[in-house]
């Protein structure tokens, strides 16, 4: 693979580096990631290699706060961030029973702040977005993900900057599959903790909800209007273009999930590869009560000199452990490198 090209670097909004007139934000799911290279976390384990494509990713971001998603411990996040940042986690991985020092199969919101800014910067949680999840297949109630937030100073005005992975498998806020209900519950119970919370914070303050929110926002302006007075989306959907580069060989995909897992397509199943460019848009900055002197944007990265897809296998299952297909086809699940998703990057500039 190449490393990330100048035009990719360059197309980060034409923007210079961090300084008191403007913040750079970004925002990145990185996918089940372990706190070293081989070390699988949820089945997904990667190269050194690969790791060190994820640093270059974030260092081109030249962000100050950086929003991460689905990361199994802070020494994997330290990895990817690199010496330039300070790591803060969750409450519910920093009182797990590895204390966040160590993977424990699960995943977790995390901020980074660049040292440099560090003395703007305070930290705070909010743990309220980690509720019980009661799922169909009656294991044992478990919580989600709660939120660290990175509490800026800006241009005279403090800026509320949360770490958001709320609940997947409800991408449209409701559904008629009973194997889905209780993942639209708790996502929408998240949605409510976060219109309230943002009601709640001093008049005056800003609020950039970063994250992955697992709902096709744009959709659903009805719910976007409840997250704080004249709340926005942000990056626009003409600037998303992530895995759009990217060719997929689906015959050669298909034959590789056979061979993968031979047991899974009885009865005349076969796969259906289910791809990144399928999530559609699901990672958000959501940015409400910004003074009028400060000009937001915002772009997501596309990563295209460092796609890989491959290895599929896993499959959509029940509560029993047979397969769950759809007609025919078997929804079926292969590893995406650096990660499924692609960052996002904000830049605020003050017009003062």
């Amino acid at each position: 693979m190449k490393t990330l090209t100048a035009a990719v670097a360059i197309a980060l909004l034409h923007v210079t580096p961090a300084s008191a007139e403007n913040l750079r934000i970004a925002s990145w799911n990185i996918a089940n990631l372990a706190s070293q290279p081989e070390q699988a976390l949820r089945g997904h384990a990667r190269s050194a290699e690969v790791y060190a494509h994820i640093n270059s990713v974030i260092r081109s971001l030249d962000a100050d706060i950086i929003a991460l998603q689905e990361i199994g411990s802070i020494p994997g996040a330290e990895r990817a961030v690199g010496a330039d940042y300070d790591v803060y986690f969750e409450t519910r991985c920093m009182g797990n029973d590895q204390r966040c020092r160590f993977d424990n199969d699960d995943i977790y919101t995390a901020v980074a702040v660049r040292k440099s800014i560090k003395d703007r910067v305070t930290i705070q949680q909010l743990d309220e977005l980690s509720i019980l999840h009661d799922d169909e297949c009656c294991t044992p109630p478990r919580h989600v993900r709660g939120s660290p937030i990175a509490v800026v100073e800006f241009n005279g005005q403090k800026i509320w900057i949360p770490s958001i992975h709320l609940k997947s498998a409800c991408k449209e806020g409701t559904s008629n599959d009973d194997d889905l209900k209780d993942d639209c519950a708790v996502n929408g119970a998240q949605f409510d903790i976060l219109e309230r919370w943002i009601a709640d914070r001093p008049e005056g303050d800003a609020v950039i909800l970063a994250g992955d929110f697992n709902r096709l926002l744009f959709k659903a302006p009805d719910v976007v209007a409840r997250l704080g007075a004249n709340a926005e989306l942000f990056p626009a959907m003409d600037k998303r273009a992530c895995w759009k580069g990217y060719q997929f060989d689906f015959a050669a995909l298909k034959e590789q999930a056979l061979v993968n897992n031979p047991s899974a397509y009885q009865g005349g199943l076969e796969p259906r590869i289910y791809t990144p460019t399928q999530f559609g848009a699901i990672d958000f900055f959501i940015v409400s009560g910004l003074r009028n002197s400060v000009a937001a944007d915002a772009d997501q990265v596309e990563m295209d000199a460092f796609y890989s897809f491959g290895d599929p296998g896993s499959v959509l299952m029940k509560c029993d452990g047979s397969s769950n297909p759809f007609g025919t086809q078997l929804l079926t699940f292969g590893r995406a490198d650096p990660s499924d998703h692609c960052p996002i990057v904000m830049i605020l500039n003050s017009n003062v």
